[in-house]
């Protein structure tokens, strides 16, 4: 893996958070992070991945945003289920679309807090994969989510009330927010509509007094210039974030067709095209496939989207002027960093 060079900065990948004030609100926090989270770049390289570093590395190198799949397998004892990282449901692609078993990810999680207290996770669980448990027994699968995986990090697990926290009650935790559809729930509720434009999560409710709005289309973009629509939506979701509500940003790749549809390169090139002073401030939360994808510049070297966003939470002090993509021998057009 080729490393790039990181400029000089008033903040540090594994520590941002610690330049923030304890009464920020956590929506108010630009945070990066990564779609499909847990599917990761194996030795064989399969169509389901989605990042190429491990959880503690993305981590690392500064998301703060885990969108986390799981496949649910009943074991031989009653009652009792297997949790594993997983991209869509098994079908015929039994092995090639698993990873790692969720107590796994979550001891990374554990173990990065241990180190970093400054800072906290988002995390996101939603079941890709109910393929060998009947619906009559999904409940029971999900109270043994809720005991089996979630209770021996309870911890370091957030699971939400009705007031959105700020920063000084989060910082050390995971801010679990549930997709499951578990009842009661595993976190903070979040439904999200199917391919959606840009629309609110669900009406607000006792789980959760603010709003979120969610940006999340993969499917039905035009033929011509994919990667141009799905950047606007990209960028309206940003004039969409008001003080004390979430933005849920899906800036993640897609396909059409056979070519893949990436809006990293687009979504950094126009934050190049004008000065800090000119840049949008409220960003949200934004997830991407292979965030630590380096971009490289004349002025500054080397750089990524993922640490762009960390940046514009301390004015872009890193990246204050204009700047622009240079040629590179890459024939993606892209290397990890």
């Amino acid at each position: 893996m080729q490393s790039s060079p990181m400029a000089t900065s008033p903040w540090s990948p594994m520590s941002w958070m610690k330049g923030l004030p304890d009464s920020i609100l956590v929506s108010d926090i630009n945070i990066p992070g990564t779609h499909d989270s847990a599917a990761i770049r194996s030795i064989v390289p399969t169509p389901y991945r989605c990042q190429d570093l491990s959880i503690g590395a993305q981590l690392g190198y500064g998301s703060r945003l885990l969108d986390v799949r799981i496949q649910v397998t009943p074991t031989t004892q009653p009652n009792s289920f297997l949790f594993v990282t997983c991209h869509g449901a098994r079908g015929f692609t039994i092995n090639l679309n698993t990873y790692q078993t969720l107590d796994s990810l979550l001891t990374e999680c554990r173990n990065f807090l241990t180190s970093n207290s400054s800072e906290f996770i988002v995390m996101s669980l939603k079941i890709d994969d109910w393929t060998t448990v009947p619906p009559a027994n999904q409940q029971t699968a999900l109270a043994a989510l809720r005991s089996q995986a979630l209770s021996p990090y309870a911890n370091f697990i957030d699971f939400g009330s009705s007031a959105m926290p700020n920063l000084g009650q989060a910082r050390g935790k995971i801010l679990l927010f549930d997709r499951t559809g578990a009842s009661p729930a595993l976190g903070i509720q979040l439904n999200i509509g199917d391919n959606t434009e840009g629309s609110f999560a669900g009406p607000a409710n006792p789980n959760r007094s603010y709003q979120i709005w969610v940006q999340d289309k993969y499917e039905g973009l035009p033929f011509w210039f994919p990667a141009q629509a799905k950047m606007l939506l990209v960028q309206q979701a940003f004039n969409c974030k008001r003080p004390g509500e979430i933005v849920w940003n899906f800036a993640s790749a897609t396909w059409q067709s056979i070519w893949g549809v990436y809006v990293m390169d687009d979504l950094l090139t126009s934050f190049g095209a004008q000065p800090a002073s000119q840049r949008p401030r409220n960003l949200g939360w934004i997830l991407f496939d292979f965030p630590d994808s380096w971009y490289p510049t004349a002025e500054y070297g080397s750089m990524s989207v993922l640490r762009l966003i960390v940046d514009s939470n301390f004015n872009y002090q890193m990246y204050p002027g204009p700047f622009c993509k240079v040629r590179t021998t890459d024939p993606r057009g892209a290397s990890s960093l």
